[in-house]
């Protein structure tokens, strides 16, 4: 409550909109007006106690013009308010990073776009598949992509979201920040040698009937891998090899499983992480996945150890823990809502 101002600089304050920063907020008030010292120190008031924060609209405009900033706008105070200390310099680094998506589908068209909406500057979409109804999506493709290249359907939403974003194509040899694997449960053998191969850093997300499960978060030779993962379940099962091949196979003849509030979901919770790792925060999927349902009012996270005989190599050179750049509770509770849940161990 601000009392004892007059109806001038009273417009002034209800006029902090997110979008002008300091010194044009004084030159209109002058001009207005109202008297500039009352401003200035009601404004440094307002500062000190975390109420307000200084806009930076036209460095915001270099990111991508006016239509951009404005679209960025409310991130920029998202992340003023989140507590991160130079939020146009992380908009600036997400701007310079790329991040490819692989499996456009139902669950990977809407990462991708959300990437792009949050400012990465640019997304390689790897896709041969045709489009199918069932890969329609909230932020996605469309019904009319149906029958067409999935591929340029996720690259149309990707555009809608994100005018300005650069989309790349493997030819052009650049090696990406991160490599989204959307839906790809099991992953190709071939394609998980290459990304230890090149050390680029990779995060899986799925839909297991009524799970998303996101995670882990990969880093080369450093955390535990998704093939660490693999034989984690075989020292449980034996039969697993045999069970994750005809799950590759029948996943390839079948729609993305998931109901599509579960998918948005997850896309959201994959977005959320893929971005704290590109802008250097703590990330609860190195070294874990994250689990939720629809029905539960908690995520939950599963710890995933390097496995001692994996060709990754994290369980024989890496520590257990994850690196100090995300560091966290290697155990104990990871949830975001009601009630506390225990980490566990996987599979």
């Amino acid at each position: 409550m601000i009392d004892d101002i007059d109806a001038t600089t009273a417009r002034v304050l209800l006029g902090l909109d997110g979008r002008r920063s300091r010194e044009t907020v004084l030159a209109e008030a002058g001009a207005a007006g109202a008297d500039i010292a009352v401003v200035s120190t009601l404004l440094a008031g307002l500062r000190r106690c975390d109420l307000v924060v200084d806009a930076e609209p036209l460095e915001l405009s270099a990111l991508g013009g006016p239509d951009t900033a404005e679209r960025l706008a409310p991130d920029h105070s998202g992340l003023s308010v989140s507590g991160v200390a130079a939020p146009l310099a992380t908009l600036r680094h997400r701007r310079a990073r790329m991040v490819a998506v692989h499996n456009t589908g139902r669950l990977g068209a809407p990462v991708a776009s959300l990437l792009a909406a949050a400012g990465v500057g640019t997304i390689r979409l790897v896709d041969d598949e045709m489009a199918r109804p069932s890969d329609a999506a909230p932020g996605g493709l469309l019904p009319m992509d149906s029958f067409t290249p999935r591929r340029a359907g996720a690259a149309a939403a990707v555009r809608r979201a994100a005018p300005e974003v650069r989309l790349d194509t493997a030819a052009s040899g650049e090696t990406p920040d991160l490599v989204v694997l959307a839906g790809c449960t099991p992953v190709e053998p071939v394609l998980l040698r290459s990304l230890h191969r090149l050390g680029v850093s990779h995060l899986a997300v799925s839909i297991r009937e009524s799970t998303a499960v996101v995670g882990p978060l990969v880093v080369p030779g450093t955390t535990s891998c998704l093939t660490c993962a693999d034989l984690q379940r075989r020292d449980r099962d034996p039969a697993w090899p045999r069970l994750a091949a005809q799950l590759s196979v029948r996943r390839r003849r079948m729609s993305e499983p998931g109901e599509v509030t579960l998918t948005m979901m997850a896309a959201a919770l994959a977005t959320a992480q893929a971005l704290l790792w590109l802008d250097g925060g703590t990330t609860p999927t190195l070294g874990g996945t994250l689990e939720l349902r629809t029905s539960a009012p908690q995520i939950q996270r599963r710890n995933w150890v390097p496995h001692p005989h994996c060709p990754c190599g994290a369980g024989r050179t890496a520590p257990r823990r994850p690196p100090e750049r995300a560091a966290g509770p290697s155990d104990g509770t990871r949830t975001c809502a009601m009630r506390p849940a225990p980490d566990r161990m996987g599979p």
